[in-house]
């Protein structure tokens, strides 16, 4: 990236560095607390990490939606990869 290095989320069932620990309900609402209805974005500086994930456009998608991405993302393999800056 010409800005600076970017980083991802490890979305695998992983219980310790993954979304393993995670209810649906968490998943749901992680999602459900980026509507524009309600989210008001922090002003970022060049240095501040941004992510690419829309997370506005996943906060639009009906519940029962982010519950299957949810149950799919469970049935995958455990990947322990540890995300640091």
């Amino acid at each position: 990236m010409p800005t600076g290095t970017l980083l991802s989320a490890n979305i695998t069932p992983d219980k310790e560095t993954g979304i393993g620990a995670w209810t649906k309900q968490h998943f749901v609402t992680h999602f459900k607390a980026y509507d524009l209805a309600t989210y008001s974005p922090p002003v970022l500086s060049k240095e501040d990490l941004m992510t690419v994930k829309p997370w506005t456009m996943f906060a639009g998608m009906d519940t029962t939606d982010l519950e299957a991405i949810y149950a799919y993302l469970k049935t995958l393999v455990p990947i322990k990869n540890l995300v640091t800056l």
